[in-house]
């Protein structure tokens, strides 16, 4: 039986399904644990690094921002 190859699309979607259940998890947890509703928001920006042939020969996060609310009601 043939192994079949993902794209790299499907391999960023699937990735970022794999992120998003991650961070939601960890919230979850967070939040059930000290009785606290969170807000998160979160940004990272990158630069990549592309050789003349067009290919991404390397990736340098350039900008992090979180920003965190908390409320206890």
């Amino acid at each position: 039986m043939e192994e079949k190859q993902i794209t790299p699309e499907e391999a960023f979607f699937s990735a970022k399904a794999n992120l998003e259940l991650a961070i939601t998890a960890q919230l979850k947890e967070f939040a059930v644990k000290f009785c606290t509703s969170v807000i998160f928001k979160g940004c990272v920006e990158v630069q990549p690094y592309v050789a003349e042939t067009g290919e991404i020969v390397n990736t340098r996060v350039s900008h992090v921002e979180v920003e965190t609310k908390y409320s206890q009601g």
